[in-house]
């Protein structure tokens, strides 16, 4: 038979611990507070040193970058070149017409409005529609050029062809209308009048005004002729003579009719009596007017 061997287990060995030792307190003593040693203060070189010091720190340097200063709007380059190009303009003109108040110009064209202002108003140019507005205009002008030229070649005509005219000017000399008292009509449009075409051709009809031309010649208009012809030479020769008498010059007279109404006149525009030959007026070819003396 077999033996059973019986094994006895022994629990692992534990180290012991050494037992607590609690130490009792007595009573806090008192001490006295420190004191620190009295310092004298600072100078004022050492006050700056500190306060630069103080300034030189990272954090401070740190906190002005991050402060940034807000940005102020500003008109693109693109849009400040039309502000800048109509306030050229307006300064153009005022430099001719310096008696004009041109701020209504300014206000116009936003000179100084804000920049959103201003360029709202730039984005509304269209190149587009003010060519063709331009276009437009310049027909306009000139078809009213053309019709204005014609009205001139006109009124030459009619200045030429008319024998009685008359001028209505103010107190200054300025032409206000020229009349036509035959038809009863009268020109006062101011493109007309102003005309250096239409004032040579007034000019020279006063200093020549055309002479009666009849087609059909019979015995009564040659012998008028003759007769007129023989007495503006007896008024010339007795005048001639009358001269010579006086200061050895001649003096030449032509028979002219001025708002209807005949008389003698020389170089310098002196009327004269057809039959007594003597000085009764003084004619001014400008102003269409006899001076009676």
């Amino acid at each position: 038979m077999s033996t059973v061997q019986k094994t006895m287990m022994t629990p692992p060995s534990v180290p012991q611990t050494p037992p607590k030792v609690v130490k009792k307190r007595g009573p806090k003593k008192k001490t006295e507070p420190k004191t620190e040693p009295k310092t004298e203060p600072n100078t004022d070189s050492e006050v700056v040193k500190e306060e630069a010091i103080e300034s030189d720190s990272p954090e401070e340097k740190t906190d002005a970058n991050n402060t940034k200063k807000p940005k102020t709007a500003t008109l693109s380059a693109k849009y400040k070149k039309y502000v800048l190009y109509s306030y050229y303009l307006i300064e153009k003109v005022r430099e001719v017409h310096p008696e004009m108040d041109l701020q209504f110009l300014e206000t116009a064209a936003m000179i100084h409005d804000t920049v959103e202002q201003q360029t709202a108003f730039v984005k509304g140019f269209d190149e587009k529609t003010v060519a063709n507005s331009l276009k437009l205009k310049k027909k306009t002008l000139k078809d009213a050029e053309k019709l204005q030229t014609k009205q001139i070649n006109k009124t030459l005509t009619k200045i030429k062809r008319t024998k009685d005219i008359q001028q209505q000017k103010d107190d200054h000399g300025n032409l206000l209308a020229i009349l036509f008292p035959k038809t009863n009509e009268a020109i006062d449009d101011s493109f007309i009048l102003q005309s250096t075409l239409v004032i040579n051709a007034l000019n020279d009809k006063s200093k020549h005004p055309p002479q009666n031309k009849n087609k059909n010649k019979n015995n009564k208009t040659t012998t008028q002729n003759n007769n007129n012809q023989d007495l503006v030479a007896d008024i010339v020769a007795a005048a001639t003579t009358q001269s010579t008498n006086t200061d050895d010059q001649e003096l030449e007279v032509t028979l002219c009719t001025i708002q209807n109404k005949k008389f003698l006149t020389d170089n310098q525009n002196n009327l004269y009596h057809t039959t007594t030959h003597q000085l009764i007026a003084t004619f001014d070819p400008t102003n269409n007017h006899i001076l009676y003396l």
